[in-house]
């Protein structure tokens, strides 16, 4: 009996939801749709399952392991709903690390591995060598290939050299980012960016907040732009540790300096624990002087980003958050009505001088630990 004789219709399921991978799949079947009955049926669809591999399989044979496994997975999933295809097809794209005369060649290559559930085929793609700077990104850093491609590219295009990055040469091993700077300078919304990175590269991501932090959102890191994100809110850095689940690989916490000493030994154990931990915090108070905890932090971190903002006076780049309600509290919850950016020469220590005239009232706090956001 011929091919085109049997399939009337014919159901093509991959082990992704992910577009282009579809695409690429319909793009395959169409070269022998020919062979298919005129009046045939041909129907793509895909299912999210899990490879087994790491993100960024990094040789030939965790690539084809990792297809191999997709397909599979793909085949006991769509069982265990009563459902089946004529085919199942397992992509999996990442790395394929060769040496030639001693030197490390990287290449970008994807491959698939298509059964009927009785017997399966391997196919590849090209290969396209990487730039060293690219390779290492993934390599050495651990980044996802996704996000590493879309960084070096808008460097690229920028004309800029990529910043420097702690450089992890094996493991899992975790590591502490903070970012700094005064209010208005940018830290929630760039926290944000990198997490929302992070959760598009699949990564198993939590993300954390002072309670205390409650003038946008109850349960959401908002930035002054308006730029947000879910998050858990914790009264005390131990509560991190307690809502911490196991398979979680990337912690993000804001408003650090509101969570006190405690918040230092926290991050340490996290990244002990082979996480990534990405810190925003005030790095001065009111006064201009340095805000506990997070000299400590800085201290014992991988990576530090430094952001200004613009100081309202002049807009020259400002260091300083200026306070503009009289009080000595140290922690006084507010934003543009209470605070605003300033450059070093227009800053005020005393806020009595910057006191606006009927001002929103704001919400104060005694802590021991930490000031205005």
């Amino acid at each position: 009996m011929e091919f085109s004789s049997i399939l009337a219709t014919c159901r093509i399921a991959v082990g992704s939801t992910r577009r282009p991978k579809l695409e690429a799949v319909r793009e395959a079947a169409a070269a022998f749709s020919q062979l298919l009955r005129a009046d045939a049926i041909l129907e793509v669809f895909g299912r999210e399952v899990e490879s087994g591999v790491t993100h960024t399989p990094t040789s030939r044979e965790e690539l084809m392991r990792g297809a191999r496994q997709r397909a599979e997975a793909l085949i006991t999933s769509l069982k265990s709903t009563n459902e089946g295809a004529d085919f199942y097809v397992g992509l999996e794209g990442g790395l394929d690390v060769a040496y030639e005369n001693d030197i490390r060649r990287v290449f970008l290559q994807s491959w698939a591995y298509v059964t009927d559930g009785r017997r399966g085929y391997f196919g590849s793609s090209g290969a396209i060598e990487l730039p060293d700077a690219l390779a290492d990104e993934v390599l050495l850093h651990g980044t996802e290939l996704s996000v590493a491609i879309d960084e070096f590219a808008a460097a690229e295009s920028r004309g800029a050299n990529r910043r420097a990055r702690v450089d992890i040469v094996k493991g899992n091993m975790g590591w502490i980012e903070v970012v700094v700077g005064p209010m208005f300078s940018g830290k929630s919304e760039e926290l944000i960016r990198r997490l929302r990175r992070a959760e598009y590269a699949r990564q198993r991501v939590q993300i954390f907040k002072p309670a205390i932090d409650s003038r946008y959102a109850a349960n959401e890191i908002v930035s002054h732009s308006g730029l947000g994100i879910t998050s858990d809110n914790v009264t005390k850095a131990s509560e991190i540790m307690e809502k911490l689940q196991p398979r979680t690989e990337v912690i993000g916490i804001d408003e650090a300096q509101f969570l006190g000493d405690e918040v230092v030994d926290v991050c340490t154990r996290l990244a002990n624990l082979g996480k990534r931990v990405i810190v925003a915090g005030l790095d001065t108070d009111y006064r201009g002087r340095p805000f506990e905890p997070m000299p400590r932090l800085l201290a014992v971190a991988e990576e530090i980003t430094k952001l200004l903002a613009i100081c309202v006076r002049c807009g020259n780049p400002a260091v300083h958050t200026q306070r503009l309600v009289e009080s000595e509290e140290l922690i006084v919850v507010g934003a543009s009505d209470s605070y605003e950016a300033r450059c070093r020469r227009c800053f005020e220590p005393n806020p009595a001088q910057a006191r606006r005239e009927g001002g929103n009232p704001v919400l104060f706090r005694n802590r021991a630990a930490s000031g205005g956001s």
